[in-house]
């Protein structure tokens, strides 16, 4: 099986392929599970094929001290896995009267157009018809807005109008209603203090990366504005840590990624975030106005530069995108107004 297309960073994965590397069993199928493109049914389709056609092995994945997680048979759990997930989608898609389905959009440029209000604003008696109106609006949708894509992701939710329990509160699908995800579903033994369920997310990594201390990195799936969001100049990165400290992670969210954001403002900041396998190189072509100064940043934590030009620089380039940001429509690159036509 080529695990390749589940690695999420289109960089990495190009790195991983150049440089032969082969995958465990248990790398796999955590790959497969983070894939943020792949439908629930290729998930499903990519784990039967792992534990029907390979070797079976004991999970290697590193676990914390505090996570009871005795060996087991990775074909048995990604059978059990498949089968509840199942079984929990089947439960959710078939009202018995209990429940409302709403749906909202994911997505930060999400245009409110069309007839968006009869499908983003309304709850619906039953999952079928839910779909069917997401469907219908985005297709009409990404026809007439560009800021519609193909990538774009929705999440369905169901909300109890008696009081009924609910195991599976809500999915990830995309416009053609495909699901892409369950979240946080209740599915399992909820007496045990580690619901085998989410298994996965104590699972650590150190795959290799083509990235290096000071490289312009970003995450596409959290473009924009925001606390650790957009573009970042890497310190460090969970793999290159790892092969100086030898430190056995806990989970993914110990997958990091080192660096330095970027404010609103142009001021910076030093952060962790994760996961680091979906960073990529963030696009040259992009580090305009405020973003320059991350080149500058770039070039010093890369030793190119001391900090002396690094403060000069970021100085001059704060002043002279505040002085754009503060100029009059109305100024002239020759110091005066323009006249202002009287209407």
């Amino acid at each position: 099986m080529n695990a390749l297309p589940f690695v999420n960073s289109k960089d990495i994965r190009a790195h991983l392929e150049k440089i032969g590397y082969t995958f465990s069993p248990t790398e796999m199928a955590w790959l497969i599970f983070q894939s943020r493109n792949h439908t629930l049914a290729e998930k499903h389709a990519a784990w039967r094929e792992l534990a029907e056609e390979y070797p079976d092995v004991v999970f290697d994945a590193k676990y914390p001290e505090y996570v009871d997680a005795p060996p087991e048979s990775l074909s048995d759990y990604l059978r059990l896995y498949i089968d509840t997930e199942e079984k929990l989608l089947l439960e959710f898609s078939k009202n018995n009267g209990s429940f409302v389905y709403c749906v909202e959009p994911l997505d930060e440029d999400f245009i409110l157009g069309g007839n968006a209000n009869e499908v983003f604003m309304r709850a619906f008696s039953d999952y079928e018809t839910c779909i069917e109106a997401l469907k219908e609006w985005y297709q009409k949708a990404l026809a007439q807005y560009e800021e519609v894509t193909d990538r774009a992701k929705y999440k369905i939710y169901c909300r109890s109008i008696n009081n009924a329990p609910v195991r599976l509160s809500s999915v990830i699908v995309r416009g053609d209603g495909e699901v892409l995800s369950l979240i946080d579903p209740e599915g399992w033994n909820e007496t045990e203090d580690f619901s085998p369920y989410h298994r996965f997310d104590f699972m650590w990594f150190s795959f290799p990366v083509p990235f290096h201390k000071g490289d312009i990195l970003w995450n596409p799936a959290r473009g924009g504005s925001g606390f650790c969001r957009g573009p970042l100049v890497m310190y460090d990165i969970t793999p290159e840590h790892y092969v100086r400290t030898g430190r056995i992670g806990c989970d993914d969210t110990d997958m990091n990624v080192w660096g330095y954001f970027q404010n609103e403002d142009g001021t910076i900041y030093r952060e962790v975030t994760s996961n680091y396998m979906d960073f990529e190189y963030y696009p040259p072509e992009k580090l305009t106005d405020k973003r320059r100064i991350l080149i500058a940043l770039s070039n010093l934590v890369k030793e190119k530069i001391d900090v002396e030009l690094f403060s000069a620089a970021y100085l001059h380039i704060l002043a002279e995108e505040a002085a754009k940001a503060t100029k009059p429509q109305t100024f002239t690159e020759l110091g005066g107004a323009t006249k202002i036509k009287k209407v």
